[in-house]
C-alpha cells in the first residue's frame, strides 16, 4: 500500500446500498408485472360486461352499477411505496459511505499538516 493512500472505511456500507438497490429493482418489476396482470384481468371483465350489456335492452343496461372499487391496486401501491423507500436507503449508505471516506481523509491530511507545522517550528526554534 502506498505511504499516502488510507484504508477505505465503511466497506459494507456501498454493498449495502447496492443490495437497496437490487431490492428497489425486483420491487418494481414485480408492481409492473402486478399492474400489468391487473390490467388485463379489467379489460377482460370489461369485454365481457360489454358484451353482456350489448345483450340488455336499455332500460336493464341503464340499471346496472359498478360492484368493485375502481382505483389503484394496493399490492402495486405498496410494492411501490417500498421500492421508494429502498431507493432512499440506498442513497443515504451511499453518502454515509463516501462521507465516511471523505471526512476520515481530511481529518487525516489537517494532522499531517499540523505535524509538519510543529516540526517545522521545532526547527525554527531549535536552530
Amino acid at each position: 500500500m502506498p505511504q499516502d493512500s488510507k484504508p477505505v472505511l465503511c466497506l459494507g456500507l456501498p454493498f449495502g446500498s447496492w443490495a437497496c438497490f437490487a431490492v428497489c429493482l425486483i420491487l418494481v418489476v414485480v408492481a409492473m408485472m402486478s399492474a400489468h396482470l391487473a390490467s388485463h384481468k379489467s379489460a377482460k371483465e370489461t369485454a365481457n360486461n360489454l358484451e353482456r350489456f350489448s345483450q340488455m335492452s336499455p332500460e336493464e343496461a341503464a340499471l346496472q352499477r359498478v360492484t368493485r372499487p375502481v382505483g389503484t391496486d394496493k399490492i402495486v401501491g405498496t410494492l411501490n411505496i417500498l421500492a421508494v423507500g429502498t431507493f432512499i436507503i440506498g442513497i443515504a449508505l451511499l453518502g454515509w459511505f463516501a462521507a465516511a471516506n471523505v471526512l476520515s481523509q481530511e481529518h487525516a491530511r489537517s494532522i499531517d499538516r499540523l505535524a509538519l507545522w510543529l516540526i517545522n517550528c521545532h526547527k525554527f526554534v531549535s536552530g
